[in-house]
């Protein structure tokens, strides 16, 4: 899937979501409790999405509004399905973001 997004020149692929999404289909895709995928967020901006199914907690990336090589990741330590706002956010650079979603995908089975 190629996700697209809107940022102050215009509208262009967020390559580094969807490369990402297809490491960790690789990575995860035998995992129970791991599950990864696209969604649109309430504001209409698509979202790539991890959470743990058993826990409740959740990553939720989306594009940097003002930088295309960013991206805010909210993290979700309590409930992903009843809260309404996040407990942590994350301004990640592009380059840095497998590497920050494998430090935090272990702390969502806790």
């Amino acid at each position: 899937m190629l996700i697209i997004s809107k940022n102050k020149t215009g509208f262009q692929a967020n390559k580094a979501l969807n490369q990402l999404a297809d490491k960790l289909d690789k990575k995860y895709k035998s995992a129970k409790n791991i599950k990864s995928g696209f969604d649109m967020g309430y504001d209409g901006v698509w979202e790539f999405v991890i959470k743990n199914t058993k826990t409740d907690k959740a990553i939720v990336l989306k594009q940097h509004p003002e930088f295309s090589n960013k991206q805010l990741a909210f993290v979700y330590m309590t409930s992903f399905s009843s809260q309404q706002s996040h407990d942590v956010l994350y301004d990640i650079k592009n380059k840095d973001l497998m590497l920050f979603v494998e430090k935090i995908i272990p702390h969502l089975s806790k």
